[in-house]
């Protein structure tokens, strides 16, 4: 693993810093070693109940399956950039390539993402097959076997996508540096800093909670991982202090969930947004500052309201955080740095490196080279899990755009609301929630994009409120019962 992620990193870093690869060379690269990433961290060995050794045949399998993937784009890479879509006849060693490809990631999938996600993707494999024998609107007339490979491993809307694209072309390296950035100290300061300012406040250590993980959330871009960093500090504290077990968890998994809409980092969704309609990160991460702050002021508002009802205060005893605050320079220097123009990824290598500089500064942060390699190889395993949904999508994305379910969906939605923006809001709004239930929000927000964007759009709305829009709901399912990931995590 430690190897792995030499690998991975350095390969990384040459694309972005010295020069890019062809693209039929760096994608399914990229690929093929977050699946031998996720193999490796993940063995079967340990995940089936049975914890049978025999198991390693299997992962062997996966791994071995995976190379072979990778030798073949790496052999034919030139090859490929000649290669006509929907012309050229797919040989037996393609489809073998294609089938190896599709029975990886769907076991990734099922492995480190969720069976939600799986099933979904089958679903959609199912409806490719099957959709010919459904009457009515959404009758599709079928597609043959090799053709359904050719769609998911060489189309603009497959595997390697544009999702995966931006998986190796940016939040690659932002994962890299929220790890870094937190291993280096800057995390602590943000959830210090949160729990100073609301600190002999009424109900101080839920306000905690929610400046904390807007803070954090600014970097991270995941509910669950903001809830695991802030929610081991807040919640204990919110207990201690008068509030309900159920009500602590309820206000830190709501505070982390809007760190996904936090600029200037958000979620991995904005990165792909930006990617999709073709603007820069900059102007999403604007756009998206108003209804940041109206999400943490109405959930702010809220939390003094319970505390001011039940008589709630307590102080909050931690470390000073002026002698620390040179620790946020990296995220400072991020900031401006997106804002001046430069690229996301060499804004996020450089202040990478930064935080490393930084870092060195106090003993306490210090990093050697174990903690260094250690850093690094959870930075490449968070990349690695964020690239499997990513490519998982290309499935689905593929299988839609194929079918035209997206446009039956928007004809759907103009003939039920005769032309209403309302009501396709609504339908959107609704499917988002239903998706982002079942699935992460990266993934979800890819489906929702792919089956309602059109419509909306239809109806004269831009693409990027659009997109806003379906993002934010992506967002939201994440605290949504039955089926919320945070709130799962918070209790």
């Amino acid at each position: 693993l430690a190897v792995l992620t030499v690998i991975w990193t350095v390969f990384q870093l040459y694309i972005k810093l010295v020069k890019p690869l062809d693209p039929w060379f760096q994608l399914p690269l990229h690929m093929c070693l977050a699946l031998v990433v996720v193999w490796l961290y993940n063995p079967m060995v340990e995940k089936s109940k049975s914890h049978n050794k025999l198991w390693w045949i299997y992962d062997i399998f996966l791994i071995a399956s995976s190379c072979f993937i990778c030798w073949f784009f790496l052999s034919h890479a030139e090859q490929l950039n000649y290669r006509i879509f929907n012309v050229d006849v797919m040989t037996t060693t393609e489809v073998i390539v294609a089938v190896l490809l599709v029975i990886n990631v769907m076991e990734a999938v099922r492995r480190v993402v969720s069976m939600s996600l799986f099933w979904v993707i089958c679903f959609f494999l199912a409806y490719a097959w099957f959709g010919q024998y459904i009457p009515g609107l959404f009758r599709f007339s079928g597609i043959s076997f090799p053709k359904l490979m050719e769609v998911l491993m060489y189309g603009e809307n497959g595997i390697f996508g544009s999702p995966l694209v931006t998986s190796l072309g940016t939040l690659f390296y932002f994962l890299v540096f929220g790890t870094f950035f937190s291993n280096c100290g800057g995390g602590g300061v943000l959830i210090d800093g949160g729990m100073k300012l609301s600190d002999k406040t009424v109900g101080g250590p839920a306000k905690a909670a929610v400046i904390s993980s807007g803070l954090l959330g600014m970097v991270s871009g995941s509910a669950i991982a903001n809830v695991s960093t802030t929610g081991v500090l807040t919640i204990p504290l919110m207990k201690k202090t008068g509030y309900d077990p159920e009500e602590a968890a309820a206000v830190e998994s709501v505070a982390s969930t809007g760190g996904q809409i936090m600029p200037p980092i958000m979620g991995a969704g904005a990165f792909i947004m930006a990617e999709i309609i073709g603007v820069q990160y900059a102007q999403i991460a604007a756009a998206a500052v108003l209804p940041a702050v109206a999400y943490f002021l109405a959930v702010f508002i809220l939390v003094h309201m319970i505390a001011k009802k039940k008589g709630l205060g307590v102080h909050y005893e931690g470390k000073p955080i002026l002698p620390r605050v040179y620790r946020l320079l990296p995220i400072i220097v991020l900031v401006i740095m997106i804002i001046m123009g430069y690229s996301l990824p060499r804004s996020a290598i450089y202040c990478t490196i930064f935080s490393i500089i930084i870092a060195a500064i106090s003993p306490e942060t210090r990093m050697g080279p174990r903690k260094l390699l250690q850093t690094l190889m959870d930075g490449v395993r968070q990349a690695a899990n964020i690239a499997i949904p990513t490519a998982a999508c290309g499935i689905m994305i593929g299988i839609v755009v194929n079918s035209g379910v997206a446009v039956k969906i928007a004809k759907l939605i103009g003939t039920s609301g005769e032309g209403s923006l309302f009501i396709a809001l609504l339908i959107a709004a609704l499917g988002c929630l239903l998706l982002g239930m079942a699935l992460p929000t990266v993934a979800a927000y890819l489906i929702a994009v792919t089956l309602f964007a059109s419509a909306i759009q239809g109806l004269g709305i831009s693409a990027l409120v659009t997109n806003m829009f379906i993002f934010y709901f992506g967002v939201v399912a994440q605290i949504t019962p039955p089926v919320c990931l945070a709130s799962f995590t918070a209790a």
